[in-house]
Parts: C-alpha cells; sequence; structure tokens
C-alpha cells in the first residue's frame, strides 16, 4: 500500500568455487541441486537458525515438494549454521556449490577469492525496509532521512557491503548483475502455509532419517 519502501536488499544466489569446478561442469538450476552428481557437494543454511536456509527450503519446497529435499537430504548435504557458513565452505573448497547471502560473495569475489555466481538466477530477494510512522516526533526529519538513504549517494555506500541498492542508477554489487538484470525465481521469500519453526522442524526430521 506504499507505507514502505525498499532501500537496499540481498539475494540467495548459488555460487562454486572455481579452482575445483569448470564452467562446463556447473548446475544449471536450482532444481539439479539434489541429482547424484551433486552428492557430498551442496552446502546450505540452517532454517532453524537462518533466514536464508529457511528461504531455502521454502523455495524448494514450493517448487518441487518435501519430496526433493529429501532426495538433498540422501545425498549427504552439508548444513552449516548461519549464512556466512555457507559461503565459507565454498570459499574454503568443504563444498563444491552452495546457496549463500550475495553480500558475503560479493566482499570475497571483490578481494580475488575463488568463487563466483553459478547460475544466473537468484531464488528471491530480502528488502530491507523504511517508513515514517503518522506518530513520529519529528516527521520532517524522517522524510530527509528516508529520502537520503533512497538517494544515489546512499546506493552507492551500499556496494561496499555487497549489498544491492532499490535506486536504477547504481549498478549491482562486485561480481554480480544490476538489480533490473537479476532475474528471480520468487521476488520475495516465498510462502508455502507453514510457520517457519514447523518448515525447520520438518527438514531436520528429514535429516536425520536419511
Amino acid at each position: 500500500k506504499g507505507f514502505w519502501t525498499g532501500f537496499y536488499f540481498w539475494v540467495l544466489m548459488m555460487e562454486y568455487n572455481t579452482n575445483l569446478l569448470d564452467e562446463d561442469e556447473l548446475p544449471t538450476s536450482w532444481s539439479e541441486l539434489n541429482e547424484d552428481k551433486w552428492a557430498n557437494k551442496v552446502v546450505v543454511a540452517d532454517p532453524y537458525k537462518s533466514s536464508s536456509g529457511l528461504g531455502f527450503v521454502k523455495g524448494l519446497v514450493k517448487m518441487h515438494g518435501w519430496d526433493w529435499i529429501e532426495k538433498l537430504a540422501k545425498n549427504n548435504v552439508l548444513v552449516q549454521t548461519s549464512g556466512p557458513g555457507v559461503h565459507q565452505s565454498v570459499l574454503k573448497g568443504e563444498r563444491l556449490v552452495g546457496a549463500p547471502v550475495s553480500s558475503f560473495h560479493s566482499k570475497t569475489a571483490s578481494q580475488g577469492g575463488p568463487v563466483a555466481m553459478a547460475i544466473d538466477e537468484v531464488l528471491f530477494a530480502a528488502t530491507s525496509t523504511i517508513s515514517v510512522t503518522n506518530d513520529a516526533p519529528n516527521p520532517e526529519g524522517g522524510e530527509l532521512l528516508v529520502d537520503y538513504l533512497l538517494s544515489k549517494e546512499a546506493g552507492d555506500k551500499y556496494l561496499s557491503y555487497g549489498w544491492f541498492a532499490c535506486h536504477d542508477e547504481v549498478p549491482g554489487p562486485y561480481g554480480l548483475p544490476a538489480a533490473g538484470d537479476l532475474k528471480m525465481k520468487f521476488p520475495g521469500p516465498p510462502s508455502i502455509g507453514m510457520p517457519g519453526p514447523d518448515v525447520a522442524a520438518k527438514f531436520h526430521e528429514i535429516l536425520q532419517a536419511n
């Protein structure tokens, strides 16, 4: 309804270790990550402790159902406790492919680290938003702050953190497309009609069973 405005965002992307995989060996889609050839090679974040991990599980369940997750578990997927841990596992070569938050990927890529986007489609975007409430003690000051956070000047600063700016004149973070060129499976974290804790609990039940 226009009450909230996005000013920066990150995406859940798929990355790979460029020292360990050639371009002709890469996955071609998110759906492929549970195939036998990727057994012992994939890392994701724990949906109990990571919003990116929860979004990953919801996204793949929405696309393919819980059977897809069961097959992923049988392939010995590595589950890290945090989003940064996913990126570190790929960077260190513990796993060849992972689903990290884009900001961690961009910072390492800008420093020459051996990571790159595996496919050009991201799973979803997670946007930080801002609003001025109707009972704000200083609405004029609040509006000035909002105007600044939405400006190109502020957008250029977001790049230093590996974030995408919600401004069409600001390029994408290092190693990533511009915001307007992103291909997204879902515009935001997907919903599958289950509370987050229930999604995480079912994910862990499947892991333990396999």
